[in-house]
């Protein structure tokens, strides 16, 4: 038998406090009634119809407790529909008592019709309350236990009612009363029946218990009539209503403080029963109690036949309850044995999904990707691969910590995830990384989806109170012209770095790009053995002061001759070295043999040459930078103030570890000069929030200094513009004498470019400073 919910603590509302006294007013005037004659008997049937219209009260509030379950609602529905024919059929009664004047009372036909629809509504209840499903076995049991219990209880009333009939006849003046009683108890004995072998079925237990105990009590009050056969004022009805209705009222009540919670049916296996038992032992009592006074052999013989009968019945329930122990046993095992399973098979799933996922951000991991892309490959399927890189998460990394470049990682993979279809798989790859497979689109298709892809993903993130500018480069391929599936992720990985060569955010793989990116692969390797195999070397432009033409400063500028290529142009193996990470050693070298060459011409012209050297924004954004910067400078003896730094504005443009280096350095007295301004972001809040010395215009604007074009109004623009923050400003280019010209007249005092000089060997340095210092000196 299940338990219900905790029910409200017990607070006695006013039906129930009216119930209470009216029962005991019923009760005490039954009580009095036995040794005085009431002279208005009708006063004794007053508490009936109240107590009733109280009970149908109760009972459908019972009924509409929210949440309740449907057959809880129906079962005190039916209770209700019952207590109010037991309210018609008290009124009748009362009725058919007044009219008999004094005689026996009459059950009129009415009242047995009343009282046998309101009966019948009772165990329409019980009977639709949902028991829990049993075996075969089970419902034996059931029926064999059931038997038991109504057979005894059948004895009990043959004993002590039935087969006094006659006597019944004679005080009320019919059978209907006592069919009436029989039938009452007949309910009590289904619901006893049914809390204690099938359980409540939902409604809650001590509800059940109350109706059950109080209808019972009633029939039982009931048997009393034929002892009132002398008394006309008096009905055994009179108090067995009563005493129904409060039970009824009370159990209603505690439906209600329940709450909707629906009592818990009985589960697992059934316990032991002792109903059946109780019966048995019962029927011996009776027994016995009906010999005593009688020979003294049939008292002997029923009194051992009731003792042996309750040692098997020990015995048996000895057994049972061993059984039972051992069941519990079992089922605790099984139950242990089912949850290590459970967790096994936990654990098995959470490992093939470690196996196929990426433990950071939870995307399918790069074997799962290709085991998808074998799959849509061996069906035949169309489908197109982006592979995603983003760009300079090492300096996130470097910057804020691992912590914040994992969170960065886990911020793109959702916003990736938010970007694609349903059935896209969308893949880390490794490191900053990813990969979006698109099953049934080509590579046109897949390029449409693109945008809304990188608009997506190259929106500014904030992470630990820094914006960080997100920008990636995307490459795309499809498996047209049936190929392979490892083909179709190489393709776009070809693609992908074609883009990042080109700067550019997406790019859609072209047979042509094989060449190129094997090309690319072989002058990567080439150039990482460059410096070992001396293949490279420094040279130097000046920068000189208008309109004179001196020799203010050099530019280093490295140049790379490989052994079968020859001269490989700058803008093409720097932009291999900051893809493939050997800018860093590249940077390195270059600083290192600036200060060499500085130490050298020291030597030979008995004073320092300032020189520019350029620095990438990998190399910025590096741990340590300023350190190694002033390592390599103290190791040769050259002095911060020797040295200028040209960095593009795109290196500091997101602020972070590349000004902080800056900042640094400055402070320990090097010179920075930021390089082809106005080609990046072009933004002029970096001249207050940069440490910036030098401004180099670039030459794309001094190409049209000498018209009246846009370019000029720049040029203008801007040496105004560093004029008024106390910078200097370099005019990168100059080919022609009308720009020296031009820039002169507009304030510019320093230029560079083929029109003064080209770039120069280190020898070559010292002869034009010699020459300008001649020049000087004449």
């Amino acid at each position: 038998m299940g338990t219900g919910a905790v029910a409200r603590p017990f607070r006695p509302t006013p039906q129930i406090v009216a119930a209470i006294v009216l029962t005991v007013a019923a009760s005490a005037w039954c009580a009095i009634g036995m040794w005085h004659e009431w002279s208005v008997p009708v006063v004794g049937w007053l508490p009936l119809p109240v107590m009733g219209l109280l009970a149908v009260f109760e009972c459908r509030a019972a009924a509409r407790v929210s949440g309740a379950e449907t057959a809880v609602r129906h079962f005190w529905g039916a209770i209700a529909v019952t207590s109010a024919f037991v309210f018609a059929g008290s009124v009748s009664m009362c009725y058919d008592a007044l009219r008999s004047a004094g005689a026996p009372a009459q059950t009129s036909p009415r009242t047995a019709l009343i009282f046998t629809v309101g009966l019948a509504a009772a165990h329409w209840g019980l009977f639709r309350l949902p028991s829990r499903t049993r075996t075969a076995g089970e419902r034996l049991r059931f029926a064999l236990d059931a038997g038991v219990i109504v057979v005894t209880v059948s004895l009990f009333a043959w004993h002590f009612s039935l087969r006094h009939v006659d006597s019944w006849r004679s005080s009320t003046g019919s059978d209907f009363a006592l069919l009436f009683i029989v039938a009452v108890a007949a309910v009590s004995l289904v619901a006893f029946i049914k809390v204690s072998l099938t359980g409540t079925g939902g409604v809650e237990p001590r509800a059940l218990h109350l109706l059950a105990s109080g209808t019972f009590g009633g029939a039982a009050t009931a048997a009393l009539s034929p002892a009132l056969a002398t008394r006309p004022y008096l009905n055994g009805a009179m108090l067995a209503v009563p005493i129904s209705y409060l039970s009824v009222i009370l159990a209603a009540d505690r439906q209600r403080r329940a709450g909707p919670e629906r009592a818990e049916r009985a589960t697992g296996r059934a316990r032991v029963s002792l109903l059946p038992y109780a019966a048995v032992v019962a029927a011996g009592v009776l027994l016995i109690q009906d010999r005593i006074g009688g020979p003294t052999e049939p008292v002997i013989v029923a009194v051992v036949v009731v003792f042996l009968t309750a040692l098997v019945m020990v015995r048996q329930l000895t057994v049972l309850r061993e059984n039972v122990r051992l069941l519990a046993a079992v089922d605790a095992n099984l139950a242990a044995l089912r949850s290590a399973w459970d967790d096994l098979d936990t654990a098995q799933t959470q490992l093939a999904h470690q196996a196929s996922h990426d433990a950071l951000t939870n995307l399918a991991n790069r074997a799962l990707l290709a085991e998808r892309v074998d799959q849509a490959t061996a069906a035949g399927e169309r489908f197109a691969v982006l592979l995603i890189d983003l760009n300079d998460f090492k300096a996130v990394n470097d910057w804020l910590g691992h912590a914040a470049g994992d969170r960065l990682l886990e911020i793109v993979a959702e916003r990736l995830l938010h970007a694609v279809r349903t059935e896209d798989t969308v893949a880390r790859l490794g490191g900053d990384e990813f990969a979006v497979l698109m099953p049934g689109l080509d590579a046109a298709s897949a390029g449409e989806r693109c945008g809304e892809i990188v608009s997506r993903v190259q929106r500014p993130v904030v992470i630990e109170g820094h914006q960080l500018e997100v920008s990636a480069g995307i490459g795309l391929a499809d498996n047209g012209n049936a190929a392979a599936g490892a083909d179709v992720l190489r393709r776009a990985d070809v693609a992908m770095y074609v883009a990042k060569a080109q700067n550019a955010v997406f790019v859609r793989y072209h047979p042509d790009m094989d060449q190129i990116a094997a090309e690319e692969a072989r002058l990567a390797a080439d150039l990482r053995q460059a410096i070992e195999r001396h293949q490279l070397h420094l040279l130097y432009q000046p920068v000189v002061e208008l309109p004179s033409g001196r020799t203010v400063r050099v530019e280093a500028l490295m140049r790379w001759r490989h052994p079968t290529d020859g001269m490989v142009p700058p803008d093409r193996f720097i932009a291999i070295a900051e893809r493939s990470g050997t800018i860093d050693t590249l940077g390195e070298w270059a600083l290192r043999e600036v200060c060499r060459q500085i130490v050298s011409w020291r030597a030979a012209y008995e004073a320092d040459i300032e020189v520019n050297v350029n620095v990438s924004a990998r190399q910025l954004r590096a741990p340590g930078f300023p350190e190694l910067v002033t390592a390599i400078l103290a190791e040769y003896g050259v002095a911060p103030a020797c040295i200028t730094l040209e960095i593009t504005e795109t290196a500091v443009f997101d602020g972070g570890p590349a000004v902080e280096s800056l900042r640094t350095l400055r402070g320990l007295g090097f010179k920075v000069a930021l390089d082809d301004f106005g080609t990046g972001h072009s933004s002029l809040s970096l001249l207050t929030t940069c440490p910036v010395d030098i401004i180099k215009v670039d030459k794309s604007f001094v190409a049209g200094i000498t018209g009246n074009g846009q370019q000029a109004v720049i040029v203008t623009a801007l040496i105004q513009i560093t004029a008024g923050l106390n910078l200097h400003a370099v005019a990168e280019g100059v080919e022609t004498a009308d720009q020296a010209a031009r820039l002169h007249a507009l304030g510019y005092r320093f230029a560079q470019g083929y029109y003064f000089d080209r770039p120069l060997p280190a020898d070559d340095v010292i002869s034009r400073f010699r020459v300008d210092r001649a020049k000087i000196a004449s």
